[in-house]
Parts: structure tokens; sequence; C-alpha cells
């Protein structure tokens, strides 16, 4: 796979936004064999990040820094907190 460039569209990447891992990742859609086949961990959940490390190998995983404001979009108070920074920045709450 070749690095995609900022602005690019891809049409065989998936893409999760807001997810509990630390950035927003472009998946391809290979990943959600590796998902059937991994095993359950804490909580009886498959772990995204388990499935991603076993695509390693096959140099489907590129990493890309991120910097600017993390929200844990996967909980009711990180959802808000996404939200409320959002209408600040646009000026559509103070």
């Amino acid at each position: 796979m070749t690095a995609v460039q900022p602005g690019e569209v891809v049409q065989d990447l998936v893409g999760l936004a807001g997810t509990a891992s630390r950035d927003t990742e472009a998946l391809r859609p290979e990943i959600f064999d590796e998902l059937a086949r991994t095993q359950r961990g804490s909580g009886n959940e498959i772990q995204l990040t388990d499935a991603i490390a076993k695509r390693v190998p096959h140099g489907e995983v590129i990493v890309r820094r991120f910097s600017g404001t993390r929200f844990d979009c996967g909980s009711k108070a990180g959802f808000l907190a996404a939200n409320v920074a959002l209408g600040r920045r646009q000026g559509l709450i103070e």
C-alpha cells in the first residue's frame, strides 16, 4: 500500500473517526476479515487495535502523528465535549 497524500481520495479505505484509540484510522477493508478472526478481549469486546497489529506484517499500516485535541466520542461525556468544542470553534456557542 502506498502512502496517501492529504486531500487524496482513496476508494478502498474505511475511516473510523472518534474511536477510543489515540488517533483516527483509515483502514483497508481487509481489517473486517481480521476482526472476524480476532478473539474477544477485555469486556468480551473485539479490540480494533489487536486486528490492526495483525495487519502490520502485511505492510498495511501507516502511522501519522496527530496534533490537536483528542475526544473519546465512545463515551457520552467525550461526545458532548467534542460537540461543545466544535460549536465554540465555529462560533455557535460561547
